[in-house]
């Protein structure tokens, strides 16, 4: 394994703990207008073709990004290669609580335990990736559905993936420097605003339409 300093490590904490953040935003901004959607139907329908757009890119990302953060591959970041770094620089995360250092062998096999039992998760995820969302396989591109049936892969299976991914990386963020994360960006559902005058738009209108 070629060898990392702490900065090294520092940016590859930093990168994936952002991708996690945006991702963990977009899914849970994506799961929010889904919810609203009753609710906000007019409002969504003034601009539908901008909102479906919105939507379905939030998804296709969601999608990509969890299995990327989950991936093995030789050359590639994620987890995995976090972890390995970790067992192999031990040395390097050096921060305490009660004079006891927070990265150990037992902490690290956890984690290893951890991503393991996910595999049906991830296995189905991974189809859903290679198979529908970065490239047409065949099967899927003219029954779609079909992958759900095949691969199923719940709202619930991706929540505990993104949630699972940033425990693991806020740790080791945690062990190296004391430094832990926000699991969200803080405004992520300031979409509210905009549907909410939207609506406002709608109801001024009906009010002209009726004097």
């Amino acid at each position: 394994m070629s060898a990392y300093d702490e900065e090294m490590i520092k940016q590859l904490i930093k990168g994936l703990m952002q991708e996690i953040i945006q991702v963990k935003s977009k899914f849970k901004l994506w799961q929010h207008i889904q919810q609203q959607r009753n609710e906000y139907i007019d409002e969504l329908n003034l601009a539908p073709a901008f909102f479906t757009l919105i939507l379905q890119s939030m998804f296709n990302d969601v999608i990509i990004t969890t299995a990327k953060l989950y991936e093995h591959g030789k050359g590639t970041i994620n987890l995995n290669k976090l972890i390995n770094i970790a067992e192999n620089h031990k040395e390097i995360f050096i921060y305490e609580e009660k004079n006891k250092s927070l990265l150990n062998n037992e902490v690290i096999k956890e984690h290893k335990v951890c991503i393991e039992t996910k595999k049906e998760q991830l296995d189905n995820l991974f189809t859903w990736r290679d198979r529908v969302y970065a490239h047409n396989d065949k099967k899927y591109f003219f029954e779609k559905n079909q992958v759900i049936k095949d691969a199923e892969l719940t709202i619930e299976n991706l929540e505990d993936l993104l949630q699972n991914a940033w425990e693991i990386v806020n740790f080791y963020s945690l062990a190296l420097e004391g430094n832990a994360w926000y699991p969200e960006s803080i405004d992520t559902l300031d979409v509210d605003c905009i549907l909410s005058i939207l609506k406002n738009f709608n109801e001024q209108k009906k009010m002209k339409l009726i004097y």
